[in-house]
């Protein structure tokens, strides 16, 4: 399921895994020598890849990673599905809390 090229992240992400297996998507961080006019094309294609495999009654966006790339997610998510789910860490209760996003 994850992406072969996909890092995994250097903080603990066990709590999440309550609510599901984890698919890791980004590949490494993207520096502002890469960007020409946004992201660069290799990292997004393996965002829309993931889009066109999320479902979102069942799945959640975790917020992890390189911040360029998390927004484009979610801007590529409320694109293909208006509603979708994202899993928020809370850190007084040192653990996720999934929240819905309503973009309609």
């Amino acid at each position: 399921m994850t992406d072969p090229g996909a890092k995994k992240p250097r903080q603990d992400l066990t709590p999440a895994e309550n609510f599901g297996e984890l698919v890791f998507i980004n590949s490494r961080y993207v520096y502002g020598d890469e960007m020409e006019e946004g992201i660069p094309k290799q990292f997004r294609d393996r965002l829309v890849e993931a889009v066109r495999k999320f479902r979102p009654e069942d799945d959640f966006m975790l917020i992890t990673g390189d911040h360029l790339q998390v927004v484009t997610l979610a801007a590529l998510l409320a694109r293909a599905h208006k509603r979708f789910r994202v899993l928020r860490y809370d850190r007084q209760l040192r653990g996720y809390l999934p929240v819905l996003i309503d973009a309609a």
